[in-house]
């Protein structure tokens, strides 16, 4: 019986060990010498411009992002719904009692505690007015009485903590920041 030491040379022998070993050291070798002068190409992928990505209309919109907080009184266990309202983003001119045509008008409900939130996006303007309103009637426009007065609680960007002495929308304009979401809170606690 051949011992362990010789069988192992005899394949060795057989399946051409020296050459293969001498094949696997050149190929460390060159993959040391590749690796250490940094000799391989960068790769990258390359569109050809025929190929160029074609990306909608919409996409061209501004990102910036107005973050409305609204705080208000907290529900009554006794109320089945919480207070109801609507967040105007508006262009900074004219009165608010005119109407104007809002850039966007998102609706709320404030929760339990009497907090809502709204995001506004891509406003493309540098700068904008905020409008909120409780809605209590729930017909989702602003009440207007015939002195021309809101007969619902009002909050502009201006004045977001108290009744507006002013309803010009020209003394409420924000500028909405492009690298970072811009945070307005309209308090309805008051009321």
């Amino acid at each position: 019986m051949l011992s362990m030491f010789d069988q192992f040379r005899q394949i060795w022998r057989q399946n051409n060990g020296n050459l293969l070993l001498m094949m696997g050291g050149i190929v460390i070798a060159i993959g040391s010498v590749v690796w250490y002068f940094n000799v391989l190409p960068d790769v990258r992928l390359v569109v050809p411009n025929n190929l160029a990505l074609q990306l909608p209309a919409s996409s061209n919109r501004p990102t910036e992002e107005l973050i409305v907080l609204i705080r208000g009184p907290a529900r009554s266990p006794s109320m089945l719904r919480g207070i109801q309202g609507m967040v105007m983003l508006l262009p900074p001119a004219g009165e608010l009692t005119e109407f104007p045509q809002p850039l966007q008008t998102l609706p709320f409900e404030m929760d339990s505690r009497g907090m809502a939130g709204v995001t506004l996006n891509g406003t493309g303007r540098p700068e904008v007015a905020i409008a909120a309103f409780l809605d209590l009637n729930s017909n989702g426009i602003l009440d207007i009485d015939a002195a021309g007065l809101p007969t619902e609680p009002v909050r502009l960007s201006s004045f977001p903590m108290e009744e507006p002495r002013t309803l010009s929308l020209s003394v409420s304009p924000i500028v909405p920041e492009s690298d970072s979401p811009t945070i307005v809170e309209l308090d309805f606690t008051s009321e």
